[in-house]
């Protein structure tokens, strides 16, 4: 009888340390949340070069979204003055609910100045959307 009193205390904590909950079956408990979409704020367009193009759609035209040319070896710049968007915010009217457009943000028409794309005193709005990454040549 004393052996069973010596082991009593070692069967409880080995019963004990178990925390799972018996009644649940696996698989069942709560769903972790589905992993988040990260938000794009241009699509690129890479060549056979290499070379990284960022872009934004409006309409049927794509337009640099940087006036940057992005190469393995030597970044380029577009020529002043070539026309580029500027990426403002997530929809383009946000009263407005329509399933149709659901992806489409705002953007800033805008000329490019060295970097950067640079717009006027009061910057034209304009629908846009990001498009998918395209891989030319290879």
């Amino acid at each position: 009888m004393a052996f069973l009193w010596i082991f009593a205390p070692a069967i409880v904590a080995v019963a004990t340390a178990n925390k799972e909950n018996i009644n649940a079956v696996p698989g069942c408990g709560e769903n972790p949340e589905p992993p988040k979409t990260e938000d794009r704020q241009y699509g690129r367009i890479t060549n056979v070069g290499g070379c990284e193009e960022r872009v934004l759609q409006t309409s049927r035209l794509l337009l640099p979204a940087s006036c940057t040319l992005y190469c393995p070896r030597k970044n380029r710049t577009y020529t002043r003055g070539t026309r580029c968007l500027k990426f403002v915010n997530k929809k383009f009217l946000l009263e407005r609910k329509d399933d149709d457009e659901k992806n489409v943000n705002t953007c800033h028409l805008g000329h490019c100045a060295g970097h950067v794309c640079r717009t006027g005193r009061r910057p034209q709005a304009v629908k846009c959307t990001v498009p998918e990454d395209i891989h030319r040549g290879e």
